[in-house]
């Protein structure tokens, strides 16, 4: 069953300016939904039509069957009951945590007799037991966010919706946050919206992301789903780093599930990968090649690993860069750089200009099918002599 139906929704700022173009979206009972795109690209308009702050200037917007918003009729925000987390807290300073989140109680009406109970029960659920009588200044961020999430809770709303409220936490505390926020939602099993610009936020928190860009849906399924099939060049470019290798099919194997490329200006033999459905014969397309994917062995190792479906690239070291639990090597492959990642113990007796092996299991190659309005030079294998820097190799 649907807690969210979004159907066809349009928003119009202007004659020239469409934020939202027949946006459609079903939210399960309970769901987690990650909204992820880039700056622009509808995401928080979207968030704000759900929420009754935007008018929609068509399809329509129900919660648990009801009609919230359609073309001409908006119910108004407070009627909705939407509970809505913003970045900046919104907390009142002179109140402390027990009458910030006991205030919003107050306005809908309950004794006073429930809220205490009510108020301790949801700061457990966000584990900010024993701070009642704090004051926003005596928190740190998180904390801060935690009692923002738990004065939404209070009311006990149909939804929750989320406003990037990460993006004002640091870089440990933001990661912290992103595992707790997704306890608290499945604690309480409240159907929830969230915005983000962090891929890797919206992996680690949804149980489903609907990827955007210029007011409509890319693609939208599990973080698992989304990076290892892109379906489009903007899909695979905007999720995680990836290698993406021009060529073209040269046959495919509907029983095997498997396709043959041949590399576009690459000295190399027939690469396997998976094939999908809307590739054929002759097509021109982009191989997506993880960096995690790639093993690295000498010029003669090609025998550890994927022993059924095992594909090689013959290579030279061209950077080795140590960043801790991940290492990253930039392997030249007949002009072309691949970015492989491995792990520090891998790169015990490599050097830069060592010829090595990269091998990979055919199964990793993921086919994009070429689309000339989105793929650009630092979306696919590029040449050592343009001058481009390594990490460009992939969005």
């Amino acid at each position: 069953m649907s807690d969210i139906q979004i159907k066809n929704v349009v928003k119009e700022y202007s004659s020239t300016f469409t934020a939202l173009r027949g946006v459609s979206i079903d939210v399960a009972e309970g769901e987690f939904v990650s909204l992820l795109g880039p700056s622009g690209c509808g995401k928080t308009t979207l968030l704000r039509s759900i929420a009754g702050l935007e008018d929609i200037h068509g399809g329509s917007i129900s919660v648990k069957g009801k009609v919230l918003s359609e073309k001409g009729y908006t119910m108004p925000p407070e009627r909705r009951n939407v509970g809505l987390i913003f970045q900046s807290y919104a907390l009142w300073p002179h109140m402390t945590v027990f009458k910030n989140i006991a205030y919003g109680l107050k306005l809908h009406g309950w004794s006073k007799a429930d809220i205490g109970p009510r108020v301790a029960e949801v700061l457990k659920v966000v584990g900010l037991e024993g701070l009642e009588e704090r004051y926003p200044s005596q928190l740190s961020g998180g904390q801060m966010q935690r009692v923002a999430v738990a004065r939404s809770l209070a009311a006990a709303p149909s939804v929750l919706l989320f406003d990037e409220p990460l993006s004002n936490l640091d870089a440990k505390l933001r990661e912290s946050m992103r595992v707790e926020l997704r306890r608290i939602q499945k604690e309480v099993g409240t159907t929830a919206v969230y915005v983000t610009h962090d891929q890797a936020e919206a992996m680690v928190i949804s149980d489903r992301i609907v990827l955007m860009n210029q007011g409509e849906i890319v693609q939208q399924g599990t973080a698992k789903e989304l990076y290892e099939t892109p379906e489009t060049m903007f899909a695979a470019k905007f999720l995680g780093f990836a290698n993406m290798l021009a060529a073209r099919v040269i046959s495919t194997d509907a029983g095997s599930g498997l396709a043959q490329f041949e590399l576009e200006g690459v000295s190399a033999p027939l690469i396997t990968g998976r094939a999908r459905k809307d590739v054929h014969v002759n097509d021109r397309v982009h191989l997506s090649l993880r960096p995690e994917a790639i093993r690295i062995g000498s010029t003669t190792d090609t025998s550890h690993g994927f022993p059924d479906r095992r594909a090689t690239l013959p290579a030279s070291v061209e950077d080795v860069i140590y960043a801790g639990n991940i290492c990253d090597v930039f392997l030249n492959v007949s002009g072309l750089r691949l970015r492989a990642q491995v792990t520090p113990g891998d790169l015990e007796g490599l050097s830069v200009g060592d010829g090595v092996t990269a091998i990979f299991d055919s199964r990793s190659i993921w086919p994009v099918p070429a689309d000339d309005a989105t793929a650009s030079v630092d979306a696919v294998g590029v040449r050592v002599d343009e001058d481009v820097p390594m990490a460009a190799v992939a969005g």
